[in-house]
């Protein structure tokens, strides 16, 4: 083998290799949308996971019934307004059904 092919061979080879691996890779974040950094502002849409945050009217009707017990102050273990809270529908604790 002549000295430049073996040039060609060991050298100029790999290069092309690790040149075509390294556009594999980093290619689709040429295409990829901008990242967003702290201070700046949002301009994408929100986005829920879950229910929707916003309280319905049931919800609404629902926190009104329910009341907190003061301390030492006793309440009846089956009041109505615990009987309306836990009505279908209403949603429990942390946004789950209960």
């Amino acid at each position: 083998m002549s000295p430049v092919a073996v040039i060609a061979l060991l050298v100029i080879v790999p290069i092309v290799v690790i040149l075509l691996v390294a556009g594999i890779v980093l290619g689709p974040q040429v295409g990829r949308a901008g990242r967003w950094r702290p201070g700046d502002s949002w301009s994408d849409p929100d986005e829920w996971f879950g229910p929707d945050a916003r309280q319905t009217e049931a919800d609404q009707q629902a926190s009104a019934l329910v009341t907190l017990a003061k301390p030492g102050e006793m309440r009846p273990v089956n009041s109505a307004a615990e009987s309306a809270a836990t009505a279908p529908g209403v949603l429990g604790g942390a946004r789950g059904r209960w």
